[in-house]
């Protein structure tokens, strides 16, 4: 949660973005190169950049850009974009117990803006929920500096490029998403289901 100032003061939130600092030219690299990719294989940028805003993820990018250019049916698409990111549902799975202590808007940008590095950098960080109030608003302000950022690495270099923001960090978009803030969002699994979804 960048956008909150009580975050970004916490000396974690600093701390999550030297985290991911080292990894950021890759991110950025990734960003390039799923660019690259869509242009070159016969997108227009407006295409780029809304396969960018709708399509969360490089790697689901990357897996839909050649289906999209043999003319797949839309199906085929969206099943290969959902299991390319089920990996999402997974770490949403073991992040519930660090989020949910939060009221459901913050756990659900949480898990929006949750990727992989992030999810990796934050669980090495944390290996457990902490059981304290400053403990978890230190854990989130860390989460927060993680995803910031790998946010701001991903879509540097493709608007450097074509000065349009058709990188694979640009915006997110709504397939994992979706299952990310989900299952964050959710009760205890198994034994009270998503009752917390339906308050």
């Amino acid at each position: 949660m960048f956008f909150l100032r009580s975050l970004r003061q916490h000396p974690e939130f600093r701390t999550g973005m030297r985290a991911s600092a080292p990894v950021a030219p890759g991110i950025a690299a990734w960003g390039l190169m799923t660019g690259v990719a869509m242009v070159k294989a016969g997108m227009s940028v407006t295409e780029a950049v809304a396969m960018t805003v709708l399509v969360y993820a490089g790697s689901s990018q990357l897996a839909a850009i050649p289906l999209l250019m043999a003319g797949a049916p839309a199906w085929v698409i969206w099943a290969t974009g959902f299991c390319v990111n089920l990996r999402f549902v997974v770490f949403s799975l073991h992040l519930r117990t660090y989020l949910m202590h939060m009221p459901r808007w913050r756990r659900l940008v949480n898990g929006f803006l949750t990727a992989d590095l992030t999810y990796a950098i934050f669980t090495s960080r944390f290996p457990q929920p902490a059981t304290d109030a400053e403990g978890r608003r230190a854990q989130e302000a860390s989460l927060a500096g993680n995803y910031c950022m790998t946010r701001i690495a991903g879509p540097a270099p493709a608007c450097w490029a074509w000065r349009w923001p058709i990188s694979s960090r640009a915006a997110g978009g709504w397939a994992s998403p979706a299952c990310c803030a989900w299952w964050a969002s959710c009760a205890r699994w198994p034994t009270r289901g998503c009752a917390r979804w339906r308050r």
